[in-house]
């Protein structure tokens, strides 16, 4: 059994308050994704085994379910618990009828899904809330602080909105929903399943005595200390050290050069006086002595 008496005296009061005389005042109707899979057909399927339970108790309350919101999942149906199939099967076939849309309609999905859907073809298929229903009422939640404006329009033009906790009723109350149109309905509780108050708390052994004491968090190591300074003269050897044959061999390569290089001269006068300075024997720039004499063969 599920804990859903509440629920039900609520929506039968209020449907004896909304009803016209022609409907049927017994009337209830719960459009969920049920065999889909996920929260909403979680909660779906606890309400649904309430009002099978109901059902069974008041002869005259004529309860159904459809299929809303999402397609069926094939797999998920197959995985359903075998105690499951029959009641379920009691209350798709009550929900098929034509009067079982006549009375209290509850759409539980996403307020997205209700009419006008934003999902191509639910609005043909399985409308939410169907046209015949004397009183619509959305079953929805938001785990947030805050509710999208579109589902605030969607919310306001139901008769009721229920949520699971207070929470979500001041969280839609302060994003524009009528806060007459909203009423706490909690979640539904397996008793047959969940039942604490029947059973004696397990006692538990206790526990070893610690064998190492509990691990205390090391501090991180501290970073590795500078490399100690040089002094200028140590600096330099370590890097001749390191530059090793290539210094060298430089300065044995400059001192070659040196060796067997010509001379460079500067010559200020052209080729014709260049050469008569040659032949007397005069240096550069008027200093004579400063060129070789030519040796003669």
């Amino acid at each position: 059994p599920v804990s859903h008496t509440h629920t039900h005296m609520h929506a039968h009061a209020h449907a004896h308050a909304y009803m016209p005389p022609n409907h049927h005042h017994d009337a209830l109707l719960w459009m969920a994704p049920l065999l889909s899979g996920g929260g909403y057909s979680s909660e779906s399927l606890g309400f649904a085994l309430g009002l099978h339970n109901l059902t069974r108790l008041d002869g005259g309350l004529m309860a159904g379910v459809r299929q809303f919101g999402e397609p069926q999942d094939e797999s998920f149906v197959e995985g359903l618990p075998k105690a499951l199939i029959p009641p379920l099967r009691h209350l798709f076939g009550a929900g098929a009828s034509q009067d079982a849309a006549s009375g209290v309609v509850v759409c539980h999905s996403t307020p997205d899904a209700w009419v006008p859907s934003k999902f191509e073809g639910w609005d043909e298929l399985e409308p939410c809330p169907p046209p015949t229903a004397a009183v619509s009422v959305g079953r929805t939640m938001f785990e947030t602080d805050s509710v999208p404006r579109e589902w605030v329009e969607r919310c306001s033009r139901m008769d009721e909105v229920w949520v699971p906790t207070h929470f979500h009723a001041e969280a839609f109350a302060a994003a524009g929903v009528p806060r007459e149109r909203l009423f706490v309905i909690g979640e539904p509780v397996d008793t047959a399943f969940f039942r604490p108050g029947r059973l004696k708390p397990m006692r538990l052994p206790p526990l070893p005595p610690p064998s190492t004491p509990p691990l205390t968090p090391t501090p991180p190591p501290p970073p590795p200390p500078p490399p100690p300074a040089q002094p200028r003269a140590a600096a330099e050897r370590w890097s001749r050290r390191v530059s090793g044959s290539r210094g060298s061999c430089e300065r044995r390569w400059r001192r070659q050069r040196r060796r067997t290089r010509p001379r460079r001269w500067s010559w200020r006068a052209g080729s014709s006086a260049r050469s008569a300075r040659r032949r007397r024997g005069g240096g550069s720039r008027g200093r004579p002595g400063r060129l070789r004499p030519l040796r003669e063969a």
